[in-house]
């Protein structure tokens, strides 16, 4: 760990997929935890050598301005893994998709997702309000994920998606 909230994973094939794995894990262990949210900091690297082998660093840090922001600190909560698709398929009414995780400190959240009103002067991208329901009854004390998926038929010209509060934006792909 360079610094608190920071951390790297190095490849001595050159592979990026492998470093990054390697600074995850680095932070799993370190924080005691299997969920944080975290940000690509940074990426360096270098070739050549006797046998042209490469190097790649990739060093990531906890999202929060470099704080730890842990799942398991009460009352909070991380939203990500968001993935957006227009089904264009034959024989099937078009229809928008947007699909996504969250995780809570405890069970019984739930999450939905619905068009935002009134909707932005961007006529390409289409604004959804998230929508979170605490628990009512008595929850378990475990870390519980939730998979949220919207959808709306219809067809539409919509090349983002944008989830609020968090103002996060996602490329719609095409599924034809």
């Amino acid at each position: 760990m360079a610094e608190q909230g920071s951390f790297s994973g190095v490849s001595a094939r050159g592979d990026f997929a492998e470093a990054l794995r390697g600074a995850v894990d680095a932070a799993t262990r370190e924080l005691n935890t299997n969920y944080f949210a975290w940000k690509l900091k940074g990426t360096s690297g270098s070739v050549g050598g006797v046998v042209g082998a490469h190097d790649i660093r990739v060093e990531i840090e906890i999202a929060g301005s470099g704080q730890k922001r842990l799942l398991t600190d009460a009352g909070s909560t991380t939203c990500g893994d968001w993935y957006a698709w227009h089904d264009h398929m034959p024989g099937a009414t078009p229809s928008l998709h947007v699909v996504g995780r969250c995780v809570f400190p405890t069970s019984g959240y739930s999450v939905s997702l619905r068009p935002a009103t009134p909707q932005g002067i961007n006529p390409f991208i289409y604004l959804l309000d998230k929508i979170i329901r605490e628990p009512t009854g008595p929850v378990a004390d475990v870390v519980t994920e939730v998979a949220v998926h919207f959808r709306q038929t219809g067809s539409d010209n919509y090349k983002e998606a944008q989830i609020l509060p968090d103002n996060t934006v996602i490329p719609i792909r095409d599924v034809s």
